[in-house]
């Protein structure tokens, strides 16, 4: 049998060539990319709510601006509105802590700072 047949029918040139390990730098990119997808995906899924709440919060001003409104009922939405505003604004901060990090992390690796 030719050196052909033993290996399968695969020639020596058609081996695939060995994978290097990747270096940090090459990590902190990829992690990099995928932070910030994950940033400006949570930035514009932000951006959604927010918008749904200020429109609801414009609603309870105009009821609360009528005749016949329930002030307890008004001051418990609005304050779980805020306090969602909160949460959202929170981690949206928190990611873009992490995006920051990574940005400084890949500038010292590539030596620009």
């Amino acid at each position: 049998a030719s050196y052909d047949e033993q290996a399968g029918g695969i020639g020596i040139d058609a081996q695939e060539p060995e994978e290097r390990p990747t270096s940090q730098i090459d990590q902190t990119v990829k992690a990099l990319l995928d932070e910030e997808e994950h940033l400006l995906d949570m930035h514009m899924k932000s951006i959604h709510e927010n918008a749904e709440l200020l429109t609801e919060e414009g609603g309870l001003l105009e009821a609360v601006q009528g005749e016949d409104y329930d002030i307890d009922e008004y001051a418990s939405r609005l304050g779980e509105i805020l306090d969602r505003k909160t949460v959202l604004m929170h981690s949206l901060q928190e990611r873009l802590g992490s995006f920051r990090n990574l940005l400084r992390k890949e500038e010292e690796l590539s030596g620009l700072s």
